[in-house]
């Protein structure tokens, strides 16, 4: 009978392929609960990436909200509403948009240092940019902010309309390249 090998350490993905390419090179039939003793998926992980996925949809709409109230700060004429803007401004960005931003970052550390062979991958490379240029957008977000309180005019609605769109366009780039992986090495 030929050895089995028994993989020991972490592999999120692509374990189940390996195995069954070995055993059947083999002529080995994979049984069910075999597969589920050599490579279980940590339970850790999960719990991180779906973290991770839940303070990315919280950041995500932080910050699609931040910036279609930008809009309607930059188009309002009247002062009581927009100091009214500006205190719904403070609180989705302080108390949503940068919890969710830190709480996204830091799960994807995690994963990143839990399989750190993804940042081999250069679709990881393309989605870490993006994730980069989101941060830097609400980076950019809390100085519109501060500085529509005190210049209300300095950018146009039409700005903010278009800078609304940004952070979808990231979005996109980045599902496509974690779910797709379009540029992956073998």
């Amino acid at each position: 009978m030929r050895p089995h090998i028994v993989f020991i350490g972490f592999t999120p993905w692509g374990a189940n392929e390996t195995f069954f390419a070995l055993h059947a090179r083999w002529g080995l039939r994979p049984l069910e609960n075999r597969r589920r003793r050599c490579y279980p998926r940590p339970v850790l992980y999960q719990w991180i990436k779906a973290v991770h996925l839940i303070s990315l949809i919280s950041w995500m709409a932080g910050t699609l909200y931040l910036l279609r109230l930008f809009v309607y700060h930059a188009m309002e004429t009247e002062q009581v509403v927009r100091d009214r803007l500006a205190v719904m401004e403070r609180r989705l960005q302080k108390a949503i948009a940068t919890p969710a931003m830190i709480a996204t970052l830091a799960t994807g550390i995690a994963m990143l240092v839990m399989v750190p062979l993804w940042l081999k991958q250069p679709w990881m490379h393309v989605k870490l940019t993006c994730v980069f240029a989101l941060a830097g957008l609400h980076g950019m977000s809390g100085g519109w902010r501060k500085r529509l309180i005190t210049e209300p005019n300095f950018k146009s609605h039409k700005f903010f309309r278009v800078m609304n769109e940004v952070p979808t366009l990231l979005m996109v780039i980045i599902v496509i390249m974690v779910i797709v992986r379009p540029f992956a090495k073998p």
